[in-house]
């Protein structure tokens, strides 16, 4: 059976003050025979990718750095939308600057995830000055953006809020899935990344549900009987086993039987259509168990937290 787990990662931040000195400061090249070029003629992702980068190589021995300038426009083709800055993507900084140990550099980008199905849409970026270097033979990078909303599996993807079967909401609950088809798990499963509030240190659990086409928009579903057991940590250095299960009427947390989850067709609910209760209404329970105690998170339908 394969376990997974869930760590939590904690990143210190240090600052740290310098006096300042002619010696502090990078030079810039001065040696010849430098060029620095785009490293594709074009690039395709899709717009869920979030921060993605557009590569840039050098080429050349530097006894310093070299600085790119790069501009972006709105590409036209037959059978794509443009992509307008700022609207489908931001462009994080139009200059870079490359030390003379690295061969390469990445503009960074990040991708709009509309939730609105369109046509690809191109952008361009070109290359138009260096400091330290000469501009090479490619300039220009055709960066595609391809939809993620023709699929109902890649509008599952992303975060929502929960509704608790009393009433209560938890925010900040994700569907995470294979970002594209060439990724294991596409079209087949999708990991529900669920805090629970309840639980000291709120640690996350990582529950699995299978996704089931078979009719226009699919379905999500779990297997009590014949689940996939997950871990989850509790904050520090204790972990445990999850089980998924259900409530029945009188309150009890049983693990038979089947859940079936469907979404509305704009998306914007998720909700129970099939359980042991047969009331449309079960409440998913995720639980865990720490030093003998356990805990459980109720889970009935999820609504979208954020539409972009």
């Amino acid at each position: 059976m394969k376990y997974l787990k869930i760590f939590t990662m904690m990143l210190g931040l240090l600052t740290l003050a310098a006096c300042s000195n002619d010696d502090d400061k990078r030079s810039i090249n001065n040696k010849g025979d430098v060029y620095v070029s785009m490293a594709q003629a074009d690039i395709t992702y899709k717009e869920n990718k979030g921060v993605v980068t557009i590569p840039v190589t050098v080429t050349g021995e530097r006894n310093g750095d070299i600085t790119v300038t790069c501009t972006v426009e709105e590409y036209l083709a037959q059978g794509y939308e443009p992509a307008m800055e700022d609207v489908h993507y931001l462009l994080s900084s139009e200059t870079i600057t490359i030390w003379p140990e690295d061969n390469s550099g990445n503009f960074e980008v990040r991708l709009v995830d509309d939730r609105i199905m369109n046509d690809a849409r191109l952008f361009v970026i070109k290359l138009v000055s260096a400091n330290g270097a000469q501009l090479g033979s490619l300039l220009e990078t055709i960066v595609t953006i391809k939809d993620n909303d023709q699929e109902p599996y890649d509008r599952i993807g992303g975060t929502w809020t929960a509704l608790t079967a009393s009433g209560a909401t938890v925010g900040n609950v994700t569907f995470e899935g294979a970002d594209d088809e060439s990724e294991d798990g596409y079209n087949s499963f999708y990991y529900l990344i669920l805090p629970n509030n309840s639980m000291a240190n709120d640690p996350t659990i990582l529950v699995k549900f299978n996704y089931v086409t078979g009719n226009e928009t699919g379905t999500l579903s779990i297997n009590f009987e014949n689940q996939e057991l997950g871990e989850c940590s509790d904050g520090s250095t204790t972990t445990s086993n999850v089980l998924i299960g259900y409530v029945d009427s009188e309150g009890y947390i049983q693990t038979g039987g089947e859940v079936v989850l469907e979404w509305t067709e704009d998306f914007s609910e998720i909700y129970v259509k099939d359980s042991p209760q047969g009331d449309g209404t079960a409440a998913i329970a995720t639980f865990a168990n720490f030093d003998g105690w356990y805990y459980w998170a109720y889970i009935g339908s999820f609504s979208r937290l954020v539409q972009m």
